[in-house]
């Protein structure tokens, strides 16, 4: 599931053709993934997040599976 959920995410940020200019906005939580995609392949793409529902605790994630795996995808690279 998470796979699924990560390859959906890179093919949002493959289709991202060239953002020098532009600015990039994510609204849905569905694509949380996107701006770390974006930051790899774009170093300085200007983006915002805009979460429009509140995070679940993470008592939520605590017990599934692939907890790390999602939180490594989704934190910053620097």
């Amino acid at each position: 599931m998470a796979s699924l959920y990560l390859s959906v995410n890179k093919i949002f940020a493959d289709k991202v053709i060239s953002p020098d200019d532009d600015f990039v906005c994510v609204h849905v939580y569905h694509l949380m993934v996107l701006p770390t995609f974006l930051r790899k392949r774009f170093n300085r793409v200007n983006l915002g997040f805009f979460l429009d529902i509140p995070f679940p605790s993470s008592e939520i994630y605590r017990p599934l599976p692939v907890r790390n795996e999602l939180a490594l995808k989704s934190s910053p690279q620097r």
